[in-house]
């Protein structure tokens, strides 16, 4: 006969069954954010939406991006433009939706270079983008076709669940597209409940053979 004490084999079985939902649980992806043309359906960038309007990001003007091309940078324009927009003070807004649900929103991080094709100082203003609604924040590059070398870094302002960021940029008749590159998309799963349960259930148990051996 074993005289392997009861309670060490009650443990060791919970250890057992604890290895065993940990190891079936399923495992989650990193966040996704798109760079720009990626996604390509019949020249159509299908993760981001292109908006015009006066300072302001009108949903009702919403367009699919469609995809332009310079060198080997792939940027996204709205599918009206024509060459010309005016007034002078129009604006392009793109915007790209994600989802954080799973994720612990609070320790997201996500780093990505982008640019816009526009005439710097036309009115003194650069890109700006902004994270679900928020003030917009000026960093960006505003001339030619290249992505840039600033590498903004987003480590707040996510929420769980859906989230959305919107790029703006100057519609000073020259403006004719956008493009980002994303870099990287990280943020830490949460510890499910059912691991906390469990393992409080462990320390219960092995309270418990202690308290009877003692």
């Amino acid at each position: 006969m074993s005289t392997f004490p009861k309670n060490c084999k009650a443990l060791l079985g919970c250890a057992a069954v604890a290895a065993c939902v940990l190891s079936s649980l399923p495992a989650i992806a990193a966040p996704t954010f798109y760079s720009t043309g990626t996604h390509i359906d019949g020249g159509r960038d299908l993760d981001w939406l292109v908006s015009t309007g006066y300072g302001s990001f009108n949903t009702a003007n919403f367009q699919q991006a469609y995809i332009w091309s310079h060198g080997s940078e792939t940027w996204i324009s709205d599918t009206n433009y024509a060459g010309n927009w005016g007034p002078q003070y129009q604006w392009f807004t793109f915007r790209q939706y994600f989802d954080l649900t799973g994720y612990d929103a609070s320790n997201a991080q996500l780093k990505f270079y982008w640019g816009a094709d526009d005439i710097p100082g036309a009115v003194g203003t650069i890109p700006v983008f902004s994270v679900n609604g928020n003030a917009f924040q000026g960093v960006g590059t505003a001339t030619g076709y290249s992505i840039g070398n600033n590498l903004v870094t987003l480590t707040s302002q996510f929420v769980t669940g859906r989230n959305y960021i919107d790029f703006r940029v100057e519609g000073n008749y020259a403006t004719n597209g956008m493009g980002l590159r994303v870099e990287s998309f990280t943020a830490p799963v949460p510890e499910p409940e059912s691991y906390a349960m469990l393992l409080a259930g462990l320390g219960l148990l092995g309270f418990m053979a202690r308290r009877r051996k003692q």
